[in-house]
């Protein structure tokens, strides 16, 4: 019933609005991740440890997944 009074109205499914949400939040959360590495990189050239190298990774590692995370949803819609 939801379903078909939204379609009439704007002429999309719920799941067509369900799968425009999930990639907005997507390319928001790759945002986020941008903003982790440039934290990060201030960080490390404020307070550079040890462990300074492994934190920059780690951050780009998780930047990346995020992409490739929305990538695959891109491709799945």
């Amino acid at each position: 019933l939801l379903d078909s009074i939204i379609k009439n109205l704007i002429g999309l499914s719920l799941t067509d609005i369900t799968w425009f949400m999930a990639i907005l939040f997507l390319f928001v959360y790759v945002v986020f991740a941008f903003i982790i590495v440039r934290q990060v990189n201030l960080l490390i050239r404020t307070l550079g440890t040890a462990l300074s190298p492994w934190m920059k990774i780690i951050a780009w590692l998780h930047f990346i997944a995020s992409i490739i995370i929305l990538l695959f949803a891109i491709m799945m819609a």
